[in-house]
């Protein structure tokens, strides 16, 4: 499922393959099928208990979508929130994976290294999709209306969205849940001073 379209990922555009007008619709189409059912593949194959299958497709899939622009190309920034949403509701699948592997697998190394390996993939992809979804609606109108020029100004926004995915990650590790609502409940402390 994944390797088509990392094979079709390397290949650079503007190369003699790219240049014929079947194999371009194919690429999208691989690499828009890839993006869409991979999280959701995923997610099936991790409910079922076939926890490699389902991690081999999180990483290939993060793989392809860190390799090449298939979000901005399917979700152009012109869409407004559109893209930021859609990115936001691919990833819950995978973090849900994550958060369902305590009842799957032992306690102990491999459970570790599994989720290790799953977190990686839910930063890759989102650095994939909801980084570019958010700096492309940053350089919007609609993002002047919504929040403060300096802020749509800067690259804060999309960058700033990793530190949500990591705290989804904490709230969905071994026992991350507990860190997460601590540090949640410091931040909230904090914000109340000001």
């Amino acid at each position: 499922m994944v390797a088509p379209a990392i094979v079709l990922s390397l290949i650079e555009p503007g190369s003699e393959l790219t240049g014929i007008q079947e194999l371009d619709m194919l690429l999208l189409l691989i690499h828009g099928t890839i993006f869409l059912t991979a999280p959701i593949a995923s997610f099936i194959l991790a409910h079922g208990n076939h926890l490699a299958p389902s991690l081999i497709i999180a990483m290939g899939a993060s793989a392809t979508v860190m390799s090449s622009p298939v979000f901005t190309d399917l979700f152009p920034s012109e869409s407004g929130l559109i893209p930021p949403i859609i990115s936001i509701l691919i990833l819950v699948p995978f973090v849900l994976v994550l958060r369902n592997k305590k009842w799957q697998l032992n306690p102990g190394s491999s459970r570790n290294m599994w989720a290790g390996l799953m977190a990686t993939s839910i930063l890759m992809f989102s650095g994939g999709t909801l980084i570019p979804a958010l700096n492309g609606f940053a350089a919007t109108n609609e993002c002047t209306s919504l929040a403060s020029a300096e802020i749509c100004a800067s690259n804060y926004l999309g960058w700033g969205a990793l530190a949500v995915v990591a705290m989804a990650i904490g709230w969905a590790w071994p026992k991350g849940r507990h860190i997460v609502e601590e540090l949640a409940d410091d931040m909230l402390r904090a914000a109340r001073r000001i």
